[in-house]
């Protein structure tokens, strides 16, 4: 069998959020093109195409350039909108909770200050692992845990999430969605000497 192309992966800013719109040729016995568009770590759309082994790859590539335009499309013409607004209204209730605890862990990337934060969402049974530059945040990702689990099974899981998204960044992980940093030192011009 011929190696067909890997796919798209784009972090797009919309209305002052990130969203990743990622297409990949998948499947085992029977291969799709699957494109999905993900917001603070959940899935918003996904859109499939079935094809077979014997499909061409130039057709492979241009039904998963095709089929990321249109997601992508689809987003920048206010599809998903009412999530955001959703989202909005969550964010303002979720982020003062006074039964929120956890960690933060400041830390600087490519001359960017990060603030990776995990918090542990008890009334959700839900961790939260947010990387803020300021106000903005560039990455989230959400655990669930289980009613029952104790509170130090919780903490040192989400010490465990914290620590992971740190290395994650340190790796250079986030690098694409980091913004510029306000300070470049540029090193000064040696003039030759005569």
């Amino acid at each position: 069998m011929v190696p067909r192309s890997r796919g798209y992966n784009h972090d797009v800013r919309y209305r002052g959020e990130v969203f990743h719109i990622q297409s990949e040729v998948c499947g085992t016995r029977e291969q799709q093109v699957r494109t999905q568009l993900f917001w603070r770590g959940a899935v918003l759309a996904t859109e499939r195409k079935p094809m077979d082994e014997t499909t061409d790859d130039a057709v492979v590539e241009s039904l998963l350039r095709a089929q990321h335009k249109a997601l992508l499309h689809e987003l920048c013409n206010g599809t998903f909108d009412a999530w955001l607004a959703q989202g909005a209204a969550e964010e303002r209730l979720s982020h003062p909770a006074p039964s929120a605890t956890g960690f933060n862990v400041q830390m600087r990337r490519r001359g960017v200050v990060l603030d990776v934060r995990g918090r542990d969402f008890r009334e959700r049974c839900e961790l939260a692992i947010e990387v803020c530059n300021g106000a903005d945040i560039l990455a989230v990702r959400r655990v669930g845990y289980e009613a029952h689990e104790d509170a130090t099974t919780i903490d040192a899981l989400l010490q465990a999430e914290v620590d992971a998204m740190v290395a994650k960044v340190r790796r250079g992980g986030l690098d694409a969605r980091l913004p510029e940093p306000s300070f470049v030192f540029v090193p000064p011009t040696i003039l030759p000497t005569r």
